[in-house]
């Protein structure tokens, strides 16, 4: 049950102090007895919030839905906005966390739990306390499920009629709409579900006043334009008439009396209309605190209708909407300040169902995903198939050798800032010791720890391997419960922008590593339906930044429904800032004991006889990962002279350099070579010595893993970008001279003497060559990043720029050469030019995206020839006439030389526009195995390496079997 929080202000004001009250209690229940305290005076906080408002109303991006919109000429930044809101946002934490006001904090803190259901609602009596964005106080971080209303001080109650109906009943009155779009709001209701929806579009007051008193509404809806008038509010129903509510209030009260419950003023500037609504005692109202966009508009009503109609509280569905207004492109975040609810307190929480007259049922269907449900249902398992065949993949090919170690594991409260931030709770909080047998899951599902967990150990320490557990174990959950969200793999080193937000970084990772569309991946975010477990903490160069980024999105409206953070233990602690998990786990080392049974288990008893004695060699073995190495080659360590007498340091080193050396003389059933090709050992430990050094550069690490797509010039060697630059130019180039060499020759060159048609030739294609290559060298060659083009898009924007140039090039054409034909091949050039790529989605197979961009190269080339050839065969003699006046002439050089030179020059077109990454990938892999860095054959080198134990496959993707073994590589 939720919760319901009464904070009164008495009318004072800012120059003397507010007296408040506060009353706590159960929803439907009676109220506690008030708490007196006290608000201390702050008159700045007045001006703070009219700097804002004056940033703000300067720099409104779109039209608002203000009385008369004005275009503005913008005297602010959203910099400026950015800064104004945060100078109030400190001014207002001052002042609710000042000494005088800590009573009231403190009984908040004790009476309220993170994950309680809030309505706080804020008694303030007059519009200037009311526009203060409230929700601002740090208090308010601790419980994402709180969200503020306001309320008049005096309040009545009100006993609407009985629902008869099931369905919603809806009237939308659609106001005067000049420079904004309200047809969207139209649109946007009329996909809700189980809803009776009458439209009054821009109506007279005789219209409104009959559907007010002739039938009975559940909510009342308001598009348009509308302001704030000192106490009151109008609004502007058609383009010549405006009402006030007060003119209103006779049919408003007799709707409120027959159910009216709810009323909603997408518009601008609403606290005066919410304030005169309020005298009539109307159970809840929906406003906009200032002007408002109406893009954002738009955007604020989706989010709640949709959160609204799939069955959450009006509360919990305003809190989601104003949330996600924070990620607008081109608005500043405080744009989430604007929507406020006004509430009268004698009333109880709506929810859809309860306005429906629905008694236990609730509405599955959103306005988005109605009539979706099977294509929900096959994209997630599509997405859970996938994450499966990861950890599957990665869990067979891992070094565990199938007997599991059982590992200690510690609770380490203080790891974490528990969410409600009350540190006086966490102090006396001991570590706890957990035996080896307790599972990762088990503690993750615990109540207090509710799926959000911090995962710590030292390097070699299992965290890895413990992950994929955790994760193979969500999976078949996961599998037998589709309400059950779905757990991916990420690694946070590849967080590479450290004020992207975390949201934004996930979907980009979605789309990339899971093949998930972009909307897909928003989707699933929005509706709670991924579960991220996130390794590498330690390995971005952004830590603490990340541990912020990560604490901002675990207290937005994406915040998932469980979290797992994965790092290096003292990484961690080296961090300023603390995660805001509900636990901690720390994994311990492996007990002597536990180490005696695994080697009994894995048949290793004599080789444990032979180092049970030594301290340096049992400090070792406290890592899982040394333990597996030692029972796979411990043997042929033991053989080196004096090993007994190494530190542990100097073991560790000597055990990663035995198993390299067993893994590249050990006989194995070669798939990717044969006995005879199979490269030596010298070689392979020198490839691979190069690749762990080019992983570690750019933090390539384990669940990001290596494409072969991924090989870019800044894996060139020192002093090689411009060899590489000058490879690729002349590789162009040189193709270039000989397509434009074979075109002139088809045409004009037939003209000459076999010898001096030979001699122009020649020399007109070494002038193409060289100025295409220094084109090529100049631009395409000193490119930071290779971008395959995998996937055909249009980019509609590029496309209409595209057809535009190739429509005027056409008619231009037709003009000059008096041949209609040619505006259509200019149509055809600008649509061939307006298709593009999107870079890859989806590795299933090592080099894919580049051999797809040779095929999409290919393609591109025959949609340019067919473009061409056609209209060279319908106007041949057109064409001919143009080269040359004489028929015998043009006879020499005939129909089919000029279609199969409109042929190349469409096939020289359609290749430039994809072929590109296919030139660069290959002139970077020529340079790269000339000089001994890779082999020719990458990809089957790669497996090769896999099937040595060196790394490990998922699809297209490669990573080392574990990070200690690719930084002693790299060493090497």
């Amino acid at each position: 049950m939720g919760k319901l929080v009464i904070l009164t202000l008495e009318q004072e004001d800012f120059q003397q102090g507010f007296p408040v009250k506060l009353q706590i209690g159960l929803e439907g229940e009676r109220l506690s007895t008030p708490i007196n305290g006290y608000l201390p005076p702050n008159p700045k906080i007045p001006n703070y919030y009219r700097s804002w408002q004056s940033a703000y109303h300067t720099h409104i991006v779109g039209t608002p839905r203000l009385d008369k919109p004005k275009a503005q000429k913008s005297q602010f930044s959203t910099g400026e906005i950015n800064a104004q809101a945060e100078n109030l946002t400190i001014i207002m934490n001052q002042w609710l966390n000042s000494q005088e006001f800590s009573l009231i904090r403190e009984e908040l803190v004790l009476s309220l739990k993170p994950d309680d259901e809030v309505r706080f609602i804020i008694q303030a009596p007059t519009i200037q306390l009311q526009q203060l964005p409230w929700h601002l106080w740090d208090l308010f971080k601790d419980y994402p499920l709180a969200e503020i209303a306001l309320s008049a001080p005096n309040y009545g109650q009100v006993s609407p009629a009985k629902k008869s109906r099931n369905k919603v009943r809806i009237l939308a009155i659609l106001g005067d709409s000049k420079g904004i779009d309200t047809e969207k709001d139209r649109e946007l209701l009329e996909q809700l579900p189980g809803v009776e929806t009458v439209f009054l579009p821009q109506p007279n007051r005789k219209q409104i006043n009959h559907h007010l008193l002739k039938y009975s509404w559940d909510i009342l809806f308001f598009a348009g334009h509308s302001q704030t008038e000192g106490k009151s509010g109008r609004i502007y129903i058609n383009k010549i008439d405006s009402l006030t509510i007060g003119e209103l209030k006779y049919e408003l009260a007799k709707a409120i009396k027959k159910g009216l419950k709810l009323a909603i003023f997408n518009s601008c500037d609403g606290l005066g209309l919410a304030q005169e609504l309020a005298d009539l005692q109307i159970p809840q109202i929906i406003v906009m605190r200032e002007p408002v966009p109406d893009k954002v508009a738009q955007a604020f009503l989706k989010y709640f209708l949709n959160a609204f109609a799939s069955g959450k509280s009006l509360y919990l569905s305003v809190n989601e909407a104003r949330q996600k207004l924070q990620y607008l492109d081109a608005h500043p975040p405080s744009i989430s300040w604007l929507p406020v609810i006004c509430q009268n307190p004698s009333q109880l929480m709506p929810t859809w169902d309860k306005l429906r007259g629905a008694s236990g049922t609730k509405t599955r269907s959103t306005i988005w995903t109605r009539n979706r449900d099977s294509q929900e249902s096959e994209n997630r398992n599509r997405l859970l198939a996938k994450v499966k065949d990861e950890v599957e993949s990665r869990w067979a090919q891992s070094l565990h050798n199938h007997v599991v170690i059982q590992q200690p594991k510690e609770l380490q409260p203080k790891q974490v800032e528990k969410p409600w931030g009350v540190e006086v709770r966490l102090n006396h909080l001991p570590n706890q010791l957990l035996s080896p047998e307790t599972r990762l899951v088990d503690v993750f599902q615990q109540s207090n720890i509710d799926s959000k967990l911090l995962v710590i150990g030292d390097p070699g320490n299992g965290k890895t391997i413990t992950l994929l557990e955790l994760a193979k174990q969500l999976i078949t959950q996961a599998e037998d419960d589709t309400n059950r969200a779905i757990p991916i793999l990420l690694n946070l080193s590849s967080w590479k922008d450290e004020k992207q937000p975390l949201l934004q970084w996930l979907i980009a990772e979605l789309v990339s590593k899971y093949d998930v569309s972009l909307n897909i991946a928003e989707e699933l975010l929005e509706n709670h339906r991924i579960l991220p477990l996130l390794d590498g903490l330690d390995e971005t160069p952004w830590q603490e930044s990340c541990v912020e980024a990560i604490n901002q999105f675990l207290e937005s409206a994406y915040r998932p429904p469980g979290l797992v953070v994965c790092s290096r233990k003292e990484g961690y602690e080296f961090i300023n800032a603390k995660l805001k998990l509900n636990g901690a786990i720390c994994l311990q080392s492996v007990a002597k004991a536990e180490v005696q049974k695994y080697f009994a288990d894995m048949k290793c008893l004599q080789l444990w006889q032979t180092i049970k004695n030594s301290d340096a060699f049992l400090k070792l073995l406290e890592s899982p990962l040394m333990l597996n190495l030692m029972v796979l080659v411990g043997q042929e360590m033991l053989l080196e002279d004096e090993v007994t007498f190494k530190s542990t340091q100097e073991l560790e080193e000597s055990l990663l350099d035995v198993y390299i050396q067993q893994m590249l003389k050990q006989k194995i059933k070669n798939v990717s070579y044969s006995q005879q090709t199979a490269p030596s050992a010298k070689k392979t430990q020198k490839w691979l010595a190069f690749l762990a050094n080019k992983y570690q550069d750019k933090s390539q690490t384990e669940f990001s893993g290596f494409s072969l797509e991924q090989m870019q010039p800044h894996w060139l060697p020192h002093g090689y970008k411009q060899i590489y630059a000058l490879g690729v130019g002349l590789i162009f180039g040189s193709n270039l001279g000989v397509i434009v060499g074979s075109i002139v020759w088809l045409t004009v060159g037939v003209l000459f003497e076999p010898f001096w048609g030979a001699v122009i030739i020649l020399a007109l294609a070494l002038f193409v060559m060289l100025l295409s290559s220094l084109w090529a060298f100049l631009t395409v060659g000193q490119a930071q990043t290779i971008e395959p083009v995998e996937t055909l898009i249009f980019l509609y924007k590029k496309l209409l720029k595209s057809l535009i140039g190739g429509l005027i090039a056409g008619l231009i054409t037709w003009k000059l050469s008096g041949m209609m034909v040619f505006l259509s091949v200019g149509l055809v050039v600008g649509l061939i030019d307006g298709l593009s790529g999107s870079n890859i989605n989806k590795i299933k197979i090592p080099n894919q995206s580049i051999w797809q961009s040779v095929k999409n190269a290919s393609l591109f080339a025959l949609i340019g020839a067919t473009s061409m050839a056609i209209p060279a065969a319908m106007m041949s003699k057109q064409l001919l006439a143009m080269i040359v006046e004489s028929s015998v002439l043009q006879n020499k050089i005939g129909t089919a030389n000029i279609v199969l030179s409109a042929i190349i020059v469409g096939a020289l077109f359609g290749f430039t526009q994809a072929g590109m990454a296919g030139i660069q990938h290959f002139t970077l892999r020529l340079i790269l195995w000339c000089n001994g860095y890779i082999p020719w054959n990458y990809a089957r080198f790669l497996d090769y390496a896999t099937e040595r134990k060196f790394l490990q496959r998922v699809g297209g993707r490669y990573q080392f079997i574990h990070k200690l073994l690719q930084v002693r590589l790299a060493e090497k």
